[in-house]
């Protein structure tokens, strides 16, 4: 994974993107999954070229407050399964 990007400021109900750039070796389908504050918001497959992949998931804001968002996949080979989560809020 490369990055999970979040927008810095929102408002309640405010409708957004989560951003997600992914690397990749070969071409090959993932799982990925989205979980903000731990709960799953996101679980699906996402296909994948070689080199940068980028994907934005629609979501919408919740309550006021922070909001920790973590990314995680799981690919069918991996070289380096380290790098399979990241986190954002």
């Amino acid at each position: 994974m490369a990055a999970v990007d979040v927008p810095p400021r929102l408002h309640t109900n405010e409708d957004f993107s989560l951003g997600i750039t992914l690397e990749s070796n070969a071409s090959q389908t993932v799982r990925l999954r989205a979980f903000a504050d731990g709960a799953l918001i996101a679980d699906q497959d996402a296909a994948l070229a070689p080199g940068t992949n980028a994907f934005a998931l629609g979501l919408r804001a919740g309550a006021a407050g922070f909001t920790r968002f973590r990314v995680q996949i799981e690919p069918a080979e991996d070289t380096y399964f380290q790098n399979n989560t990241l986190s954002a809020f």
